[in-house]
């Protein structure tokens, strides 16, 4: 039997499941791993990303597969408690509960079901990252693509451009944004061109950007964990490096997130980035994005594109929809366009790009109505996006 804390019980199968779906037609793969051996260990796969939750344990240590984790929890919730007991399942494989006024037997599978949890073999490619990092890398996220087609645009690119200084690059063939992010202390090389996939982007950014001592983030190849006396077996996938972080969060619960890489070619992005455009105008990003949302309202979804007609010391920004109607919205700018010159952008591209700039102001770059732009903050040179136009 062994016993945890209640809180940090319920927390961790919070976490641990996150991996976890409700349905699967392999009964493990909707099930957590227990793993009891001096700390109490939840283990959550769906064989392309795993999880693992630890958190402090009493009692004698022992491995089962827990059916039901979300219902458990809530049940335990609701029962209320300091403690939870868990007592190694017997013949019948029910796993006996305690937890206030509580007492439950739940279905459980043999261990050895489960897929097991990864772990790094080797580190690779390892550094430090807080708050700071995680914020700088979230700023490329909206442009990872959804699209199955094109799958190695499913993620985020990486290259190192400096001796402590990586690049972390999106797109969906539409627009692309790139962070140039410092990672001081940094050890050993991840392969440029390496592809980290939106899902476990995501979770990282969710789980950690408030971690309390930072989280740690290893790259290399992995071994299963599938004993409780912690050996490692046979590697996952001789040769197929995994990308993991793993930190302490609330409730004194380190959690572990390692996932697959995106087996893929990544485009040469750096073609599409103009090298000298025309002429650049500056504005207020203030001023920019409140036109943009007076005149979306106008607009179907079909038709979200707003026009930028250059005029002396201004630009209107104008938006036509058949469905609904017309509207333009004048702001002051700084430019040396040529006369007559008129560009249309998606407008929640334009958005997207003004949310995560730093400054007040924007710089647009432009050579023609047809050619890239790139979008910059004057105040900000680690972040730049490139903006495809369109025909209005």
């Amino acid at each position: 039997m062994i016993t945890v804390d209640r809180k940090q019980f319920t927390r961790a199968v919070a976490l641990a499941s996150t991996v976890v779906h409700r349905r699967n037609i392999v009964p493990a793969l909707s099930a957590l791993k227990i793993s009891a051996n001096g700390s109490l260990a939840l283990h959550g796969s769906n064989l392309d990303e795993c999880t693992t939750a630890e958190l402090p344990c009493q009692g004698d240590g022992f491995e089962t597969c827990l059916l039901s984790p979300r219902e458990v929890a809530a049940a335990l919730n609701v029962a209320g408690g300091g403690q939870v007991e868990l007592t190694e399942p017997g013949d019948d494989n029910r796993l006996a509960v305690q937890g206030g006024q509580l007492h439950a037997r739940v279905a459980t599978l043999p261990a050895d079901n489960h897929p097991g949890a990864e772990r790094i073999l080797s580190e690779d490619f390892a550094c430090e990252i807080g708050a700071a990092e995680l914020g700088a890398i979230a700023r490329v996220v909206p442009a990872i693509s959804t699209e199955e087609t094109r799958y190695y645009l499913n993620g985020i690119c990486v290259h190192k451009v400096g001796e402590w200084l990586w690049r972390f690059a999106a797109t969906d063939g539409h627009r692309l944004m790139m962070v140039d992010v410092p990672l001081p202390g940094a050890t050993g090389a991840i392969p440029d061109g390496t592809i980290i996939p939106r899902r476990w982007i995501e979770k990282v950014l969710h789980h950690f950007h408030k971690a309390k001592q930072g989280a740690r983030l290893t790259y290399g190849p992995t071994a299963i964990v599938n004993r409780d006396d912690g050996a490692d077996l046979a590697p996952a996938k001789p040769g197929i490096p995994r990308i993991s972080v793993a930190g302490m969060l609330v409730d004194d619960i380190r959690f572990t997130v390692t996932g697959k890489l995106i087996d893929g070619t990544y485009p040469d992005y750096t073609r599409v980035i103009p090298a000298a455009p025309g002429f650049v105008a500056r504005l207020k990003r203030a001023d920019l994005v409140q036109a943009i949302n007076a005149l979306t309202p106008l607009a179907t979804e079909r038709r979200r594109a707003v026009k930028l007609s250059f005029e002396t010391d201004s630009i209107l920004c104008q938006l036509n929809s058949p469905d609904v109607g017309e509207g333009s919205f004048r702001i002051p700018a700084e430019h040396k366009a040529p006369a007559n010159f008129e560009v249309g952008f998606n407008a929640q591209y334009l958005l997207d790009i003004c949310a995560v700039l730093l400054g007040d102001e924007v710089e647009l770059g432009l050579t023609d109505a047809d050619a890239p732009t790139l979008v910059s903050d004057p105040a900000d040179t680690a972040f730049r996006a490139v903006l495809m136009p369109r025909r209005m």
